[in-house]
């Protein structure tokens, strides 16, 4: 059986067209989850800047606070006694699970810590103001020991909360560069 000429220029440019439409909605597809790969990292910044505070202080009560899973000393007895008490009702998975969960933190609090240290020194080797007070605004509302609020923030900067945010994000999108490496070129 064979297919008129006709019939076959038709099959063809329909192939074609079907071929193009796919493969610009497989582009499509790759770019929407591309985007969201980098919202997630700009997001996961915000969110580590924003828990900041509290990954310390995880880190500090935590039971287990290094490699060894050895305790930090304070409370060992109540400490001890309550790994026992869990370990005698199967529960060894909890244990590792908080121990690998204190470890985790440390780790990322670590890393937080030198990428703000290097931002730092970014930051006081450039001329530029805005940059500076990007890193004040870091420092005061999420690593100095209390939060300060926008307008508090304001108020110490002498510029407007709008300003205070604008700056929030600058400083934010050069962390994530800092933190995320290469990867966080997609951000921007």
């Amino acid at each position: 059986m064979t297919i008129p000429e006709d019939m076959m220029a038709f099959i063809e440019e329909t192939a074609r067209k079907a071929a193009r439409e796919g493969a610009k909605e497989v582009v499509a597809e790759q770019a929407r989850k591309a985007a969201g790969r980098c919202d997630r990292r700009l997001r996961n910044t915000k969110l580590l800047l924003k828990n900041y505070r509290m990954f310390k202080k995880h880190c500090t009560g935590a039971v287990y606070t290094d490699e060894a899973g050895e305790h930090d000393g304070q409370e060992e007895e109540t400490a001890l006694e309550l790994l026992d008490m869990m370990l005698q009702r199967n529960n060894a998975i909890t244990v590792e699970s908080i121990r690998n969960s204190c470890r985790r933190t440390k780790i990322m609090i670590r890393h937080i810590d030198a990428m703000l240290g290097l931002y730092e020194t970014y930051c006081a080797q450039s001329n530029n103001e805005a940059l500076k007070r990007g890193l004040r605004i870091i420092k005061a509302m999420y690593i100095d020991e209390t939060a300060k609020p926008v307008e508090q923030i304001a108020m110490q900067e002498n510029v407007s909360a709008r300003q205070v945010y604008r700056d929030h994000d600058a400083a934010v999108d050069k962390i994530s560069m800092l933190m995320f490496g290469i990867d966080a070129l997609e951000m921007s």
